[in-house]
């Protein structure tokens, strides 16, 4: 009699074990389906958050008269060269030609704007620097830039 009991006791654990995994699976589910409906919440109050940001964004620029800058986040914050304009560093190094000694960045500036570069920037002198380190020119001294010799042949 004591291995029937015994054996009664192991069936009534697995049928036990069974029924807690079963519980176990469902409480899983219940808790997808909960994070999922989270995230479709959390989607339409983003929608509805960048609508009435555009809205807003819109109205402003109505009443101002004037485009509202887009953050420097995202993309197309820089406008387009104007049609027909050619780089900076070109018109750079229109400025450095036949300077063996170069020029000061503050007078590369002027001499820039002179020969036509077009710009809506209030302070030219960051993108003539960034300019002159990504073009072919050449550091003579401290905030001196010279073009950079052709390799003989």
């Amino acid at each position: 009699m004591g291995s029937q009991d015994t054996l009664g006791a192991i069936e009534a654990a697995e049928a036990e074990a069974k029924a807690q995994q079963k519980r176990i699976e469902e409480l899983k589910q219940q808790r997808v389906s909960e994070i999922q409906n989270d995230i479709a919440e959390n989607d339409k109050s983003v929608t509805a958050i960048t609508a009435a940001n555009a809205a807003l964004t819109e109205e402003l620029s109505s009443l101002t008269g004037a485009p509202v800058k887009k953050s420097r986040k995202g993309k197309g914050t820089s406008k387009p060269r104007a049609k027909g304009q050619k780089p900076l560093t070109h018109f750079i190094a229109k400025a450095l030609n036949g300077r063996k000694r170069g020029l000061k960045v503050s007078d590369l500036i002027v001499k820039v704007l002179e020969l036509g570069y077009e710009t809506s920037s209030d302070n030219l002198g960051p993108m003539v620097a960034q300019a002159l380190r990504k073009g072919p020119f050449v550091k003579l001294h401290r905030g001196i830039y010279a073009v950079e010799a052709a390799p003989a042949e």
